[in-house]
C-alpha cells in the first residue's frame, strides 16, 4: 500500500529551504529540501531545489546528480534543464552544457537566461560569432539585461572590436553602475586599447566595492608591472595568489615580475605553476621559452615556442623567441627562416628585423670566406 504523500507539510519544507538559501544558510537549507525529498522521493522541486544550493557550495557533481533525479521525473523541466546546463559549464563540460540549454529552449525558445547562459559557453568554446548570436537573441527579449551585455562585450574583445566592447560594458554599467565584474572587464579592453590610465580608473572602482577582487587586483598589478612599479604589482599580484593559488593570470604576471627582476629559474616555477591550469596558453609558454633562453637552455626554450605556436602558428613573439634560440645555437639558417615568418606576419617588428639583417651579414661573411677559402685551395 502506497503511503500518503503530506504535502502541506512537503511545501512547508520547500518555503523553508528557500528561504535559507536566499539567507545562505546553504547547510540548513539542503536539510529542508532532503526532508521534503523524504515525504515525497517524486517532487522534482525538492531536488532543484537541493541541486541550487549544492552548486553554490562548490559541490558540483553532487548539484548535476539532484538536476537528474528531477529530470527522471520531468525530463523536460526547463529550469533543472537550466541549472544542470549552469552546473556542467562550470565544470567544463561545455557540450553536454549547451544540451541542457538547448533542451530547455526548445519548451521556452524566449527564456532569455538560457539564450545568454549558451552563448556564455558558446564564448568559453571560443565559437564567438556564435556566442554573439545567443547574446543577441537574449537582448532583443531583454535589451536591459546587464549579464548579456557583458558577454557580448567580452566576446567582441576577444574578437579585438574594443570600441564595440566598450559600447556594451558603457550600456551595461548605466544599468547598474556598481557591477564590479562589468568595471573589470571595461577595465581590460581599455588595457587592450592602451588606455592604462583610464583602466586602473575602473579597476580602482571595482576594487572600492571588492577589495578581494582577484580580477581587478592582478589586472590593476599588470599595469603597474609595465610601469616599472615593481613592489606596488608585486603586492597586489601577491593578494590576488592570496585568494586564489591557482589563479593562471595571476601566476603569469608574478611569473613575468620575476623575470623583470632576472629571476628567471623562480619565473620558470610560476609559468609552471600557471601551465598546469592552462596547459597551452600560448603567452605562458613563449615567456617560459624566454626565460630558458635567458638561461641559455635552448633546447627546452624551443621546445615551450613549438608547442606555443602549435597554438597559434602565426604568434610573431614565439617565432622571434625561437629564432633567437635558433641564433644561439648557430643553427643561423633555420634562425634566418623563423626570422623572415615574423616579418610576413609584421613587417615593422623592430627587433626581427634587425636580427634577420644581422644574421644575413653573418651569412654573407661566411659565404665569402669559404668562397675565398676554396679560391686559395685551388692556387
Amino acid at each position: 500500500m502506497s503511503q500518503v504523500v503530506d504535502r502541506q507539510k512537503v511545501v512547508e519544507f520547500l518555503k523553508k529551504g528557500s528561504e535559507a538559501y536566499l539567507n545562505k544558510r546553504f547547510e540548513d537549507a539542503i536539510g529542508f529540501f532532503d526532508k521534503a525529498i523524504e515525504l515525497d522521493k517524486n517532487d522534482k522541486d525538492a531536488y532543484n531545489g537541493k541541486g541550487i544550493t549544492l552548486l553554490n557550495l562548490n559541490k558540483f557533481e553532487d548539484a548535476i546528480e539532484c538536476y537528474d533525479k528531477a529530470l527522471k521525473i520531468d525530463p523536460d523541466y526547463d529550469k533543472v534543464l537550466f541549472n544542470k546546463g549552469v552546473a556542467l559549464a562550470t565544470v567544463e563540460k561545455h557540450q553536454e552544457a549547451i544540451e541542457c540549454f538547448d533542451r530547455g529552449l526548445r519548451k521556452d525558445p524566449n527564456n532569455k537566461l538560457a539564450l545568454n547562459q549558451k552563448g556564455c559557453t558558446l564564448f568559453f568554446l571560443k565559437r564567438y560569432q556564435e556566442a554573439i548570436e545567443y547574446c543577441d537573441k537574449s537582448l532583443r527579449i531583454d535589451p536591459n539585461y546587464t549579464f548579456a551585455l557583458d558577454i557580448k562585450g567580452r566576446v567582441l574583445n576577444e574578437l579585438g572590436r574594443y570600441k564595440e566592447a566598450i559600447d556594451c560594458f558603457d550600456r551595461a554599467l548605466i544599468l547598474d553602475p556598481e557591477d564590479k565584474e562589468v568595471l573589470y572587464n571595461k577595465g581590460l579592453t581599455l588595457s587592450f586599447m592602451n588606455k592604462f590610465d583610464d583602466a586602473l580608473v575602473y579597476y580602482d572602482r571595482a576594487l572600492r566595492i571588492d577589495a578581494d577582487y582577484k580580477e581587478a587586483l592582478n589586472g590593476k598589478g599588470m599595469i603597474l608591472l609595465n610601469r616599472n612599479k615593481r613592489a606596488e604589482a608585486n603586492e597586489l599580484i601577491d593578494k590576488a595568489l592570496k585568494i586564489d593559488p591557482n589563479f593562471e593570470k595571476a601566476l603569469f604576471n608574478k611569473g613575468l615580475a620575476l623575470a623583470f627582476e632576472n629571476k628567471f629559474q623562480e619565473a620558470i616555477e610560476f609559468f609552471d605553476k600557471a601551465l598546469k591550469v592552462e596547459a597551452d596558453n600560448k603567452k605562458t609558454l613563449t615567456n617560459k621559452g624566454l626565460a630558458l633562453t635567458d638561461l641559455k637552455k635552448y633546447e627546452e626554450a624551443i621546445e615551450c615556442f613549438d608547442k606555443a605556436l602549435k597554438s597559434d602558428p602565426a604568434y610573431k613573439i614565439a617565432l622571434n623567441g625561437k629564432a633567437n634560440a635558433l641564433f644561439y645555437l648557430k643553427r643561423y639558417k633555420d634562425a634566418l627562416e623563423y626570422y623572415e615568418k615574423v616579418l610576413v606576419i609584421d613587417p615593422n617588428f623592430a627587433l626581427a628585423k634587425s636580427n634577420r639583417d644581422k644574421l644575413q651579414a653573418i651569412l654573407q661573411r661566411a659565404a665569402a670566406q669559404q668562397q675565398q677559402q676554396q679560391q686559395q685551395q685551388q692556387q
